[in-house]
């Protein structure tokens, strides 16, 4: 799949929601619906930053998956502000080896996480399984924060939830 083609599928997606809206599951029924997620969940920021106030709306509405919402949001903070509400980016850093020429990648490590104490409360709000489990996924031993020796608290921010970003216990 080349670059060209993912910018056609964006923009795609992005001209039926200019048109019409998000697309909500009663639109496009639930598989399309996912696909426009994750179609917009790799687009470019400007993009994920301009759709995600309908994908929430849509969400509280009971139009999105509310897990959707959430790792679009993480996506954007991780990006942003390099922090996540909800754990569900992860990373790996590669370096280019420089006997082989290939990329050499890290073990993979979750973003730093907003207010970690609450976050399987947050997780669970919205159906989603706990983040230990989560990690198992992605090969990745989680410890709570405290069992973390150098763990700093990352408050949840007053501008996220009037963006709608933190749903339910912070309302």
């Amino acid at each position: 799949e080349t670059p060209d083609m993912w910018e056609k599928r964006v923009h795609f997606v992005n001209n039926i929601i200019k048109t019409d809206g998000w697309t909500t599951i009663s639109m496009v029924g639930e598989k399309a619906a996912e696909s426009a997620f994750l179609i917009m969940q790799h687009a470019n920021l400007y993009d994920q930053k301009t759709v995600l106030p309908l994908l929430i709306d849509a969400a509280n509405k009971g139009e999105a998956k509310w897990r959707y919402a959430a790792m679009m949001i993480d996506r954007y903070l991780s990006m942003t502000e390099e922090v996540q509400i909800y754990g569900t980016q992860f990373q790996s850093k590669g370096k280019k080896n420089k006997t082989t020429g290939k990329i050499d990648w890290s073990e993979m490590s979750y973003c730093p996480i907003a207010d970690e104490e609450n976050l399987d409360t947050r997780r669970k709000s919205i159906g989603m399984k706990s983040f230990e489990e989560y990690c198992r996924g992605f090969k990745v031993e989680y410890k709570k924060p405290s069992e973390q020796s150098d763990y700093k608290y990352i408050p949840i921010k007053s501008s996220w939830i009037k963006k709608g970003y933190v749903f339910g216990i912070y309302k």
